[in-house]
């Protein structure tokens, strides 16, 4: 399998340019020159003008001081076996028909008939992650997951009945803003604000396995409202700092969990680094499991408060170590 082609090179790239930047208006020699000089190699002038006039290529043409592109159309470029390899694979990925129809999923997987997945979804153990994940391969949950991730592109608001980690079911008008995905438990989860009697309320929370029905509702989205929810969690967030013993990869395992946070990394000797990790205080339990997902490897420095939630956790497990109680984690307990 490749992992080069010529068509994917810089010389491709640069054609590219300035077959684009001609058009129908047209460039001077000079103009070539710059973005061949700005984008190509060195030796590029001597001969990639010469290549897009001449009698092999023909796609540039001459009238007077001015070049002007023979090509009418978007220029795009074909998918190497390597890409093609890659979306097979997604194919495969349980979470795929979330943003597929089964049309376009069919239509892809014509396209990719005889193609070999570059891997295999079964090669990977998650060690750290509760089972109880999302129920990808409900039709209810997908058709849910697609109209609320549309709702967030177009700013629509919605009518959301669902059901509480109590058991109350609830109807609502909701304003979604931000859809996260939870590594820890396989799960996605809405972040929003409601709205009653058209007014925007309080911020929410659902858990889209525990939606009901959703449907668009013909409310005005308050994007003012929201903007500046936004901006209040931006300029209020919390903070953890963490120590971390770059022992068993440590440290590049930290940033890629911790990839979706603002955070800031120093070293403060060899091996050790200090990385400060901004969240919503309704992040706060997620952040706080992954950090537990660490073990020895990470330490908390500061704030108390969340140190002391490491403590107590940890303190409840023990309990239940030393009394020998079968004990299964499930996300209702987190």
């Amino acid at each position: 399998m490749e992992l080069f082609s010529k068509i994917y090179s810089r010389y491709y790239k640069v054609a590219e340019l300035i077959l684009e930047a001609a058009g129908d208006k047209g460039l001077t020699e000079k103009k070539i020159n710059q973005l061949i000089t700005a984008y190509g190699f060195g030796e590029s002038n001597l001969f990639l003008l010469s290549k897009l006039l001449d009698e092999e290529y023909k796609l540039l043409e001459q009238k007077g001081t001015h070049f002007f592109s023979k090509v009418t159309y978007s220029i795009g470029y074909p998918l190497s076996n390597l890409q093609k390899s890659f979306l097979r694979a997604l194919l495969d990925d349980p979470r795929i028909f979330l943003f597929l129809t089964k049309e376009q999923y069919s239509d892809l997987k014509t396209a990719l008939e005889g193609i070999e997945p570059l891997f295999s979804w079964k090669d990977f153990y998650y060690f750290d992650r509760f089972t109880e994940g999302d129920p990808y391969s409900s039709e209810q949950y997908q058709r849910n997951f697609q109209i609320v991730f549309q709702a967030l592109k177009q700013h629509r608001v919605l009518q959301i009945y669902y059901q509480s980690k109590y058991g109350r079911k609830i109807t609502g008008i909701f304003a979604p803003y931000r859809l996260q995905y939870s590594q820890k438990n396989d799960c996605f989860r809405l972040f929003c604000i409601q709205i009653k009697q058209q007014i925007a309320t309080q911020p929410s929370t659902i858990n889209l396995a525990r939606i009901l029905d959703v449907s668009y509702s013909l409310y005005d989205y308050p994007l003012e409202i929201v903007l500046e929810k936004m901006k209040h969690q931006q300029n209020s967030k919390d903070f953890v700092m963490i120590e971390i013993y770059n022992e068993r990869n440590a440290l590049e395992r930290c940033m890629l969990h911790f990839a979706n946070y603002e955070k800031q990394t120093t070293q403060i000797k060899p091996g050790v680094y200090h990385c400060k990790i901004f969240y919503n205080k309704e992040e706060e339990t997620e952040l706080l499991i992954r950090v537990l997902s660490f073990g020895p490897v990470i330490r908390v420095l500061s704030p108390t408060s969340f140190l002391n939630q490491i403590k107590e956790r940890i303190a409840k497990q023990m309990d239940l170590v030393n009394n020998k109680n079968p004990f299964t984690i499930t996300k209702d307990l987190i």
